[in-house]
């Protein structure tokens, strides 16, 4: 018996062809091309690589005994992952977790900065509230885009607005009011997946990283 047919892309969106080289199962990968899934961009989004076409125990079952796969279709099968823009205060929100990494690097980018801008060395603060990639939780009633309230999600830090040092009254601090913007993560019922050429995608970890 033969496989079930795979879903058709898009029909908008530009054939390609499937690089040889894939990810494999249990990968978690980063969308990086303009592939619709259930009608919106699946861009940016992560995931976990559930299939590989043709490979595996069941690569028979996936070609059968008389079929190839079609001249631009997807060889993988992904578990997305949903993300919302969210823009928060401070209070907020709650940290979860920080990768000293990034706080590194973003530490030596303010010394850069201040040394350019400023022309003196910059201190870090002996309290840091958040940065660029932490994972945070929303613990306030703050509406986003498709959601009255955020209050539980979880997802990670994208910006963090810094008011002007240097004049209190500057209009820029007014954006200042709502200064952390966090890549949501909400939980839905229901899974998206998602179907991808190895060229549509990049591995972030697993197996293929190595």
């Amino acid at each position: 018996m033969h496989a079930a047919p795979r879903p058709l892309r898009h029909a908008l969106r530009a054939k390609s062809l499937c690089s040889a080289v894939s990810p494999t199962q249990g990968d978690t990968i980063r969308v990086t091309a303009d592939v619709a899934v259930k009608g919106r961009s699946a861009k940016g989004l992560t995931g976990t690589v559930l299939k590989v076409f043709g490979e595996g125990d069941d690569a028979t079952d996936d070609w059968g005994a008389c079929c190839e796969l079609a001249w631009g279709e997807p060889t993988i099968t992904a578990r997305l992952q949903r993300k919302v823009t969210g823009y928060f205060d401070f209070r907020e929100l709650t940290l979860l977790h920080r990768d000293q990494a990034r706080v590194a690097a973003f530490e030596a980018r303010e010394r850069e900065r201040w040394r350019a801008v400023y022309d003196e060395d910059w201190t870090p603060p002996a309290h840091r509230e958040l940065v660029e990639g932490d994972r945070v939780q929303v613990v306030a009633d703050v509406a986003v885009k498709g959601y009255a309230s955020a209050r539980g999600m979880q997802g990670v830090v994208a910006n963090v607005w810094a008011e002007c040092e240097t004049d209190a009254a500057c209009c820029c601090n007014e954006l200042a009011t709502a200064p952390v913007t966090v890549e949501l993560e909400p939980e839905e019922e229901g899974e998206l997946i998602g179907y991808f050429c190895s060229e549509e995608v990049e591995v972030l970890d697993g197996a293929a990283a190595g």
